[in-house]
């Protein structure tokens, strides 16, 4: 559901979906050289352009906008030159449609409701040390906690995602993800998405119950002792407001990669959230540079950084 804060290693947290909270196809055929479409990362913080061909072999191009899912107000404001290209542009798309917002509450509803019955009668207290107990209680309070006990690990962990950015002094609040929504909703744009609501909902809810418990302990361990936590997302941040790709596909490389007691599954957790999901979304560009004209895509910056990002996939598919 995550973005530029969706690695994992001590921040045990699907990032991607922060902000739905608080709140990914078409095949590509392998081009010759002479065809390729090329990337262009701009002077645009974040922001890379790929000219190439639509199937009539008329200039077709994507603009990408990397987004964050927490900040403040250095993210503002947004540059013109993006905002004009937004304007502008054939096509709007993020990670999820119009469509799939408009469902959210009632499809994260009937997943709450999944939960509870999955559970069946576990109750996810009886799984953690008084310490972390006595931490979601003065996070939530007794009566909430109690209630949330109830359901599988995964709806807690999510509860406690801004707890996670609030010793750093960022908030979901100023993601820029939401200024690209709020703007397609002010303007009645339909927004495609490069993810199915489905997606995202499932990696939300991922794993079995011990491995998210794992994750809700190994969340409540960054909030208890964040000073770690903060300064690798502070890290982050910095690379982000200073358009560094190479430092913040370095910082996502060393997140999740490094080795910890519940690697492999994190390891899958990575894969699922990274790079099954880059390779979709690597199609659906190909087919916007098909269909032609002008799409605009904002969506995680992590996405579009490292050496599994969406543009590797791309050049793997030979469209780049």
């Amino acid at each position: 559901l995550m973005g530029v804060f969706m690695t994992k290693s001590k921040i045990a947290v699907p990032f991607i979906i922060l902000i739905t909270v608080f709140l990914f196809a078409c095949a590509s055929n392998t081009k010759s050289n002479a065809q390729k479409a090329t990337l262009t990362k701009t002077s645009e913080r974040m922001f890379w352009q790929i000219d190439g061909l639509d199937a009539n072999g008329n200039p077709s191009t994507v603009y990408i906008q990397g987004t964050i899912h927490v900040g403040d107000e250095n993210l503002y404001p947004i540059s013109d030159k993006v905002l004009d290209k937004w304007e502008n542009a054939d096509r709007i798309v993020g990670e999820i449609s119009s469509e799939g917002w408009e469902q959210f509450t009632l499809e994260f509803q009937k997943r709450m409701l999944e939960s509870y019955s999955s559970a069946n009668g576990k109750l996810v207290t009886d799984y953690l040390e008084n310490s972390e107990n006595e931490l979601l209680i003065e996070i939530f309070g007794l009566e909430a906690v109690e209630q949330l006990a109830a359901f599988e690990p995964w709806v807690l962990t999510n509860s406690l995602s801004a707890g996670l950015y609030e010793e750093s002094g960022l908030q979901a609040e100023y993601a820029l993800d939401n200024q690209f929504i709020t703007l397609a909703f002010q303007s009645e744009r339909t927004m495609e998405g490069l993810d199915d609501l489905s997606v995202q909902l499932d990696i939300l809810e991922f794993g079995t119950y011990d491995e998210q418990i794992a994750m809700l302990k190994d969340t409540l361990k960054s909030i208890a002792e964040p000073e770690e936590s903060n300064e690798y997302i502070k890290a982050l941040y910095t690379a982000y407001l200073e358009d560094d790709v190479e430092t913040l596909s370095s910082l996502i490389k060393a997140e999740t990669t490094e080795e910890e007691e519940n690697a492999e599954f994190y390891k899958d957790f990575n894969k699922a959230v990274y790079d099954d999901r880059n390779a979709s979304w690597a199609k659906e560009i190909a087919s916007y540079l098909e269909q032609g004209g002008t799409t605009f895509i904002f969506a995680g910056s992590a996405h579009w950084c490292g050496e599994n990002s969406v543009f590797a996939y791309l050049k793997k598919d030979g469209i780049l």
